[in-house]
């Protein structure tokens, strides 16, 4: 991720379709300048149901990847780099 102005962004997740929960998330902050690899520990030991990542909205932002890790890995590639 690389961002020229940094912020702050969030993962926010629903959980099981059928729970009626609200949405949970985590922040994390993004600096500027340079590539860097950002991790959020997701404090959620079940299923994680729609996810979405807020990435921050305060300026030009590259993404080259994402990656949630658990019980199976799912990884997304955008090839900013």
């Amino acid at each position: 991720l690389r961002s020229s102005v940094g912020g702050e962004g969030k993962v926010e997740w629903a959980g099981e379709a059928d729970s009626g929960a609200e949405p949970k998330s985590a922040p994390f902050t993004v600096a500027p300048g340079e590539w860097q690899e950002v991790v959020v520990e997701i404090p959620e030991s079940g299923i994680l149901g729609t996810t979405r990542l807020y990435l921050p909205a305060s300026g030009p932002l590259e993404l080259d990847w994402a990656e949630i890790s658990g019980e199976a890995t799912m990884r997304w590639d955008f090839n900013a780099k």
